[in-house]
């Protein structure tokens, strides 16, 4: 049996993430915090204790960034913005 899924809105301050390392794109969005897909390697899992949630909440708590495409379109708005390679982590499923 599949675990509840609860979505919570929350506002953002920034949806840009800049992307370090060998990647072929220079700039990351998330428009959510939590995935429903629980994979046991994930590096963001750990996050969730920030929030005083547990990782394996990861998986049932997903916060929805509500202001994202303001947020969004405000940061490419900015000197330099609309150059930016970018690539959504975003792969949520629910089936």
């Amino acid at each position: 049996m599949a675990a509840k899924i609860t979505y919570e809105e929350v506002p953002c301050k920034s949806l840009l993430n800049r992307v370090k390392g060998m990647m072929p794109m220079q700039w990351s969005i998330n428009p959510y915090k939590g995935c429903v897909h629980g994979c046991h390697y994930c590096f963001a899992r750990r996050y969730h204790g920030w929030m005083d949630l547990s990782a394996e909440e990861f998986v049932s708590v997903i916060f929805v960034k509500t202001n994202a495409v303001e947020v969004l379109r405000g940061e490419l708005s900015r000197p330099g913005g609309r150059r930016r390679t970018l690539t959504s982590r975003s792969r949520e499923s629910t089936g």
